[in-house]
């Protein structure tokens, strides 16, 4: 009895037999249902007839990429316990190619990977330090709607929309943090020419309770 995903090699459970039936039970590690599910390699009691690979520390993704590459190639294989996948000798070349290719292009992707996590980098103090400034002069903004209280708020907006996000603040809110600031700042500038001082002081008031959360 095969009780292995053919796609991915986990085991399934304990009462599929994959070779007589089929079942609408899913497969814990790559979500195949056996409606169909394709013929194994049988067992050979002849020494270096067939050959086994350990895929134990592959991902199931890159796993179910290998047996659809044999599927493709024509070439029988069955699962094993402990996710030991076994080939036709003769096919081994064919394998340890397929498998080398896989494996590297695994390594590019998570090379990648790590590249775009590094390149994503926070604002470190400089982006901290804004923050609280800009906390600090909505806060007094407000307050107090003066000239200094609009100086020291426009220099701290000016701060925050240079930064990348500090550290533990997700990207979509210090766009919304930046956004916010950038509003008030446009209301400021229009000067004498708006009529809005109720909506710099609402704006600065709203801005000042989004950032005390993470300040």
């Amino acid at each position: 009895m095969n009780q292995f995903c053919p796609r991915c090699g986990a085991l399934f459970a304990p009462d599929v037999n994959m070779e007589f039936s089929t079942t609408q039970l899913l497969c814990i590690e790559c979500g195949l249902s056996l409606e169909d599910p394709p013929q194994v390699l049988p067992p050979s009691e002849v020494d270096d007839e067939q050959v086994a690979y350990e895929l134990a520390e592959w991902p199931a993704e890159d796993r179910v990429i290998a047996t659809a590459d044999l599927v493709e190639l024509e070439i029988p294989y069955r699962w094993e316990d402990g996710l030991v996948l076994v080939v036709p000798s003769t096919a081994e070349a064919q394998v340890d190619a397929l498998l080398d290719e896989i494996d590297e292009n695994a390594a590019s992707t998570d090379e990648d990977a790590l590249i775009e996590v590094e390149a994503i980098a926070d604002g470190g103090e400089e982006a901290t330090t804004a923050m609280s400034d800009l906390f600090i002069a909505a806060d007094g903004l407000q307050h107090t709607y003066d000239e200094e209280k609009v100086v020291e708020f426009m220099e701290a907006a000016a701060s925050v929309a240079s930064c990348l996000p500090p550290f533990g603040i997700e990207p979509i809110v210090w766009s919304r943090i930046q956004n916010e600031a950038s509003a008030i700042v446009t209301a400021l500038e229009k000067g004498n020419d708006g009529d809005d001082d109720e909506g710099v002081i609402s704006g600065a008031r709203a801005l000042r309770d989004l950032l005390r959360h993470y300040v």
